[in-house]
């Protein structure tokens, strides 16, 4: 799903550089910014008070 998200998305379909630094830059980028938008995404889940974790969190009793 991250790498079709990225090809279709956010153009790594096709690079927009020439040469391997510049296309590591741009595919460095691109997860930099899905990560931020997942992240953002995660923050305002929370903030409405849904917390999505990947282990279930008891309560003390």
């Amino acid at each position: 799903l991250s790498f079709a998200h990225s090809k279709e998305l956010h153009s790594l379909r096709y690079a927009r550089y020439r040469g391997v630094q510049k296309v590591k830059t741009q595919v460095l980028m691109t997860a930099i910014i899905q990560n931020l938008k997942k992240w953002a995404k995660l923050r305002s889940l929370q903030k409405i008070g849904l917390h999505l974790t990947s282990h279930i969190i008891e309560d003390s009793v």
